[in-house]
């Protein structure tokens, strides 16, 4: 897409919409729009950026684009969002996914070689979902290192009644678990943080208690599809990398 230097404006209510959604101020706002084309080596205007931010963060943007302009961010949304400035090579379909010592091998039509190819793209969010999980657990542990009873009494009864139950079914086989947050999901980590708002806050470039649960809550929809195993593609793969990226630029 070309970018016309004079198209850079951008509607006040949108502008409006974005501030309220991202909680920032106007200042906020632009910085994030340059910041978003930078990303994307500049190669759509300030305007585009905006609508596509907003789209990517729910606002229904019918309002400010025709159906040319509407169509044309609908292609952008479908590119791939780049978390480096290096283009991810295309995977090449073969019929042996090799994995250090073990290889997979195609059999159709219950183990089709698409099947390796998607498992090749979805390695990139499992090291998300791996990454962020593990970052907040290891926050936790942090916080709360000069207190060894913090598991009962910072951690609500129902996540801890949750994680005994499933230790009692199942310790994740024979390796030892470092302790009770090993057994924690992405939604239990949010709990204990927000419930102790006040000692994570020094912690977080974030001060917001309500911003840091929004960020995680807007994950969340990757996070099962990540564990569930279910293939993310186009707007799906974006918001992935897109909230990703907030949740860890929120922690120190």
């Amino acid at each position: 897409m070309q970018v016309n230097p004079s198209n850079n404006r951008i509607s006040k209510t949108l502008l409006n919409l974005l501030k309220t959604k991202l909680s920032l101020t106007e200042d906020g706002v632009n910085k994030k729009l340059k910041s978003f084309r930078k990303k994307r080596g500049f190669d759509v205007t300030r305007e585009d950026a905006a609508l596509l931010l907003a789209s990517l963060n729910d606002i229904d943007i019918t309002k400010f684009a025709d159906a040319t302009k509407l169509k044309e961010i609908r292609e952008l949304k479908n590119k791939e969002y780049k978390v480096d400035k290096t283009k991810t090579k295309k995977v090449e379909v073969s019929r042996t996914l090799k994995l250090k010592d073990i290889s997979i091998i195609s059999k159709e039509p219950f183990t089709p070689k698409k099947l390796l190819s998607d498992a090749k793209e979805m390695s990139e969010y499992y090291t998300l979902l791996y990454a962020l999980e593990n970052t907040l657990r290891n926050l936790i542990r942090y916080v709360f290192k000069n207190e060894p009873n913090y598991w009962k009494s910072k951690v609500n009864e129902k996540i801890r009644e949750d994680v005994k139950f499933i230790m009692s079914k199942e310790k994740y086989f024979e390796e030892g678990r470092a302790d009770e947050l090993e057994y924690t999901h992405l939604d239990y980590l949010k709990q204990i943080i927000t419930s102790n708002w006040a000692v994570f806050s020094q912690e977080l470039n974030e001060r917001d208690k309500t911003n840091f649960m929004r960020e995680v809550e807007k994950f969340t929809p990757s996070r099962h599809a990540i564990a569930h195993t279910t293939k993310l593609k186009g707007l799906d793969a974006d918001r992935c990398r897109y909230r990703f990226e907030e949740i860890m630029k929120m922690i120190k």
